[in-house]
């Protein structure tokens, strides 16, 4: 089959049982003579940019694909897959693609991964020294608080992750005024289940998640959009409204991790679905809308957030 535009090559390191980078195709293969890594034996060509590349020396290793390929099950030894990774490229089935890409993505997230010297690097990096299963952080407990109320003022119900809930309890008025659900819907599969369960604030009108919220205060971004990104491609074709919820002075940070190359791969691109909503907004507008609430939508809160759509402004 013929390589088309937005078609993803993911790169498998020869020798290392590794994987090294991603591709996206931009433009359809074509043939050509001309002399390549001075040798003629390549002649079907692909033009590409790249979307992310792992340094050499630090690898993303096969072994954390165990269990998640179709080709590689739990136990299975070189032996047994290597077919799939010798020979000219072949076409993986997509689920198959995405569990790779989706593991680049996590392995080169900026955060349990720092940065070698000869790395570029496009978007702030932050390292995160806090447990965030353990930590008691008061403000991003607060802005999870004002969320789950303005969420429930709008007749939305709430999901709080189940951690997080013993942490609210601290604050004062606690979880009173928010009509917090025990169980998400089922989204698929244990792993979709807790990616979703992991995502800070869910409001949910009925069975059906409407709007999602990931509170980055001191945490790491990155990892917040990625939970947003599986959560986009868990529910493809759902109108599920996503926000970084972040202080004003991260707003270059939210901007240029919504935008860098991995996330403007996926469609649609992140930066054109999930917002940026800065506290100090968040906090005013409750103070201002809190009475009237109970008359907005769930999606009203869009008005107030900021989209970058790949311009880092």
């Amino acid at each position: 089959m013929a390589v088309q535009p937005g078609d993803r090559f993911v790169c498998y390191l020869k020798g290392k049982l590794a994987w090294v980078g991603a591709l996206e195709a931009t433009g359809k293969s074509y043939l050509s003579s001309e002399p390549i890594f001075n040798t003629d034996g390549f002649p079907v060509r692909v033009p590409v940019r790249p979307l992310l590349a792992l340094d050499v020396s630090t690898p993303m290793p096969m072994a954390l694909l165990e269990g998640r390929i179709s080709w590689f099950p739990v136990g299975a030894v070189p032996a047994l897959f290597s077919a799939h990774l010798h020979g000219s490229p072949r076409r993986y089935k997509p689920e198959d693609g995405e569990a790779i890409y989706r593991g680049l993505l996590s392995y080169d997230d900026g955060v349990r991964v720092l940065p070698h010297p000869a790395r570029t690097v496009t978007a702030p990096i932050e390292t995160v020294v806090a447990d965030p299963a353990t930590a008691f952080d008061p403000q991003h407990s607060e802005i999870q608080q004002l969320l789950g109320r303005w969420g429930t003022a709008t007749g939305c119900r709430v999901w709080i992750p189940r951690n997080d809930r013993v942490k609210l309890a601290r604050l004062n008025g606690g979880l009173s005024g928010i009509d917090v659900v025990d169980k998400v819907p089922l989204m698929g599969d244990a792993r979709a289940q807790s990616i979703v369960e992991n995502i800070d604030v869910l409001w949910l009108e009925k069975q059906t998640i409407v709007s999602a919220f990931e509170v980055e205060h001191s945490t790491s971004i990155y990892s917040g959009l990625l939970r947003m990104a599986d959560l986009v491609a868990l529910h493809r074709y759902a109108n599920i409204d996503l926000f970084i919820v972040a202080p004003e002075s991260r707003r270059p940070a939210v901007a240029g991790q919504l935008t860098r190359p991995t996330f403007e791969a996926l469609r649609p691109p992140l930066a054109e679905v999930c917002g940026f909503l800065p506290y100090e907004e968040l906090v005013t507008r409750f103070e201002q809308l809190q009475p009237l609430l109970k008359s907005f939508r769930p999606e009203g809160i869009r008005q107030f957030a900021a989209f970058f759509k790949g311009d880092n402004s």
